[in-house]
């Protein structure tokens, strides 16, 4: 039946679907001669919705250190804004969530020591942390979001990343304590600086000995 609706449906989008899409209504006589025409054209923007960032940890994250929280993030339709964020609670302090850097509406902003590796805009959010402490363990999280030209949220996505910064053991303070006569006690004191993770100790008599042979090491925990 004849309808006065003739609205068009697509199915399963794709991107080179977007375009300029014309609707014409025309009116012939019986003759076939034009007797009035009109149209209205609309615009497709097909909308890529960002999928979830690709994230990994280079470095070695011990105290000092530098390292990279690699985040690359596919293609998005319009370009994607990011912010890094570390979340709460932090074993050593408590904040709240914290933003550590931002790339929105073009503008860059950011915390001291956290810095992007590549100039935006790029779809290789990477967040390079100097001089790390141990108080920047934590959870941080990237995240993508896209907004159509009127600000709507048309699309969001994230990962995160644990970052457990090591505190490397420092050489440890040794000394005799006694006084090391035949028949006599002796200490041989060993105290070592707190590490994180918890450390391992052993002690070691090494070749060659004069008097007796033992395993090489002891282990204490």
């Amino acid at each position: 039946m004849p309808s006065r609706n003739v609205s068009l449906r697509l199915e399963g989008l794709q991107e080179k679907d977007s375009g300029s899409y014309r609707c014409s209504v025309n009116v012939q006589d019986s003759q076939g001669k034009s007797r009035g025409h009109s149209s209205k054209t609309l615009e497709l923007k097909v909308l890529v919705p960002p999928a979830p960032p690709s994230c990994r940890l280079l470095g070695v994250p011990h105290v000092g250190n530098n390292v990279t929280l690699s985040c690359q993030s596919p293609r998005s339709k319009p370009a994607a804004e990011y912010q890094w964020e570390r979340l709460p609670p932090s074993p050593q302090i408590f904040f709240a969530p914290a933003l550590v850097l931002a790339y929105i509406n073009g503008v860059l902003s950011s915390k001291p020591r956290a810095s992007l590796v590549y100039s935006m805009p790029s779809r290789n959010v990477s967040l390079r942390l100097e001089g790390l402490q141990e108080k920047d363990s934590g959870s941080y999280r990237c995240s993508v979001n896209v907004q159509d030209s009127q600000g709507k949220s048309r699309g969001h996505s994230s990962k995160t990343l644990e970052l457990k910064v090591l505190v490397p053991p420092a050489p440890p303070s040794c000394r005799l304590l006694g006084v090391p006569h035949v028949g006599n006690n002796v200490t041989l004191s060993c105290q070592s600086p707190r590490s994180k993770p918890a450390a391992e100790y052993q002690w070691e008599r090494l070749p060659p000995s004069p008097q007796i042979y033992f395993a090489p090491a002891l282990l204490f925990s």
